[in-house]
C-alpha cells in the first residue's frame, strides 16, 4: 500500500502495545528529512522483532508527506507515534541569541507521555546525528527504563559546549550500550565529551545489495565512469568539491564521465554548477532502486564527503567489487585500504581530492583487480545479517 499525506495513522498513535512478550520501543530523532540511511537499522530491526512475536512501538517525526517505509511499519501492526514539531517562540529565540546558546530541547510533553504509556522493557534511541535523543535518554534514566542509543553521524562542525556535555555524559554513561556505526565516529564523540565510553560498541547498518553480489565488470573501458552515490546535499556529500576538481583542464582532456545517483535538496544548484564547470561530461541519474544496475555501468565510486557515519554507498560498491575513492572522514579509512581497495584523500578539499583521483587515474588498469580486493575486505568488516545481529543485542539488553 502506498503512503501519502492522507494516510491515516490515528489508529496506531494511541494504540498501546498488547503482548505478554518483551516490549521494545524505537525512537527516531531524525528531523531533517522524512527518511534517510540512518533510519534503516532501527526500522528493519523493528520489523524483524515484530515478526518474531515481540511487541514493538516506534516514535518518529511528523511529516505531511511521510516516508513510504512508515506504511510498511504500520501494516506490520507496529504502534507508531507521530511527533508534531515544536517550534521555539519569539522569546525563546531572543533569549538564545542573547545567551549565545542554541534553543533548548523542545520535545513535546505528549511524546514523553506516549513513551511512558508504553511501559517498555527496552528503548532504542536512534539519532541521525550523535545526541538528538537526550530528553528521551533522561526520561528513561528517571523511570529506570533500560535504553540503548545509536549515533549515526558525529561531526567536527557540531561541538557540544561544557553545559551540553554535563547533560550528555551521564545520559550516555547510563545507556546499556552506545552504538556507533564506525570506530572513528566513536572516537570523535569521546573526544567531544572528554571521556571514553566503556559501554560503546560499533555496529553496521544494513545494505541494499546482495551479500554475495556478483556484478560483471563494465563491458566498455571508454569512457571511464565514476559514480557518485548519495543524497544531493554538498554540505555533507561534497559533490561541489568533485565538480571543482573535474573542471580543471587536465580532467577536461581525459576520457572520464561522472554520474550522480540520488536525490536531494540541492539538485537544481548542482545541475547549474555542473553545466558551468563540467559541461557535457556529468549526468544526473536520479534514484535507482536496483543498486547492482549502478555498478554494472560504473567502474568505481567517488565520494568526497565532508562528514559521514559510514557511507552505505561505500559498503555497497565494495560488495559489488568496485574500488572506491573517498575522503578520510568517519569510517571510510576503516574499510578502504589506500592503493589496494581504493584511494583516500586526506581531507575533503579540491586539491587533495585531485591528488587521490590522479593517483587512481594513473592506476586505472588496476581498477578491476582492486574491486575484487575491495569485496574481500568488505566481507571482513560487514556481517551477512547486520539486522539480525543488532536484534540479538537488543534482546540481550531487554532481559
Amino acid at each position: 500500500m502506498g503512503l501519502s499525506g492522507a494516510f491515516d495513522f490515528s489508529c496506531f498513535q494511541s494504540e498501546k502495545l498488547k503482548s505478554d512478550h518483551l516490549k521494545i520501543v524505537f525512537i527516531s530523532t531524525m528531523a531533517g528529512a522524512p527518511w534517510g540511511g540512518s533510519e534503516e537499522l532501527w526500522s528493519q530491526a523493528a520489523l524483524r522483532l515484530q515478526s518474531e512475536g515481540y511487541a514493538v512501538g516506534a516514535s518518529v517525526q511528523f511529516w505531511k508527506q511521510p516516508a513510504p517505509a512508515l506504511a510498511v511499519l504500520a501494516e506490520a501492526a507496529i504502534a507508531i507515534h507521530m511527533r508534531r514539531p515544536i517550534y521555539p517562540t519569539k522569546w525563546q529565540r531572543l533569549w538564545a541569541n542573547l545567551a549565545r546558546q542554541p534553543v533548548g530541547d523542545l520535545t513535546s510533553q505528549a511524546s514523553c507521555d506516549w513513551l511512558a504509556q508504553q511501559n517498555p522493557d527496552l528503548v532504542c534511541i536512534s539519532n541521525g546525528g550523535a545526541s538528538g535523543g537526550l530528553t528521551y535518554m533522561q526520561q528513561c534514566q528517571e523511570a529506570g527504563i533500560p535504553y540503548v542509543t545509536i549515533s549515526q553521524c558525529v561531526f567536527e562542525g557540531e561541538w557540544p559546549t561544557d553545559d551540553q556535555v554535563a547533560r550528555l555524559l551521564p545520559a550516555f554513561q547510563s545507556a546499556k550500550q552506545c552504538f556507533f556505526v564506525s570506530r572513528r565516529n566513536q572516537e570523535l564523540f569521546e573526544t567531544q565529551i572528554g571521556e571514553a565510553l566503556p559501554n560503546a560498541h560499533v555496529i553496521r547498518n544494513p545494505f541494499k545489495v546482495p551479500y554475495d553480489a556478483n556484478v560483471p565488470w563494465v563491458a566498455s573501458s571508454s569512457p571511464l565512469k565514476l559514480a557518485c552515490v548519495g543524497r544531493l546535499e554538498p554540505k555533507a556529500k561534497g559533490q561541489d568539491i568533485l565538480l571543482q576538481v573535474l573542471a580543471r583542464e587536465k580532467w577536461r582532456q581525459r576520457d572520464l564521465q561522472l554520474q550522480f545517483y540520488g536525490q536531494g535538496p540541492c539538485e537544481a544548484n548542482l545541475r547549474k554548477l555542473a553545466a558551468r564547470l563540467r559541461p557535457g561530461q556529468v549526468e544526473f541519474k536520479g534514484h535507482v532502486a536496483n543498486l547492482e544496475e549502478i555498478w554494472a555501468d560504473n567502474h568505481a565510486l567517488i565520494l568526497p564527503s565532508r562528514y559521514e557515519g559510514l557511507p552505505l554507498a561505500v559498503v555497497e560498491a565494495m560488495l559489488c567489487s568496485r574500488m572506491v575513492i573517498v575522503s578520510d572522514v568517519a569510517g571510510n579509512a576503516e574499510f578502504v585500504e589506500h592503493g589496494k581497495s581504493g584511494f583516500i584523500a586526506p581531507a575533503p578539499t579540491a586539491d587533495l581530492v585531485d591528488v587521490a583521483l590522479e593517483e587512481a587515474w594513473q592506476r586505472r588498469a588496476d581498477w578491476q583487480a582492486m574491486g575484487i580486493t575491495a569485496r574481500k575486505q568488505a566481507t571482513q568488516f560487514v556481517p551477512r545479517d547486520p539486522v539480525g545481529e543488532f536484534c540479538q543485542k537488543l534482546l540481550m539488553f531487554a532481559k
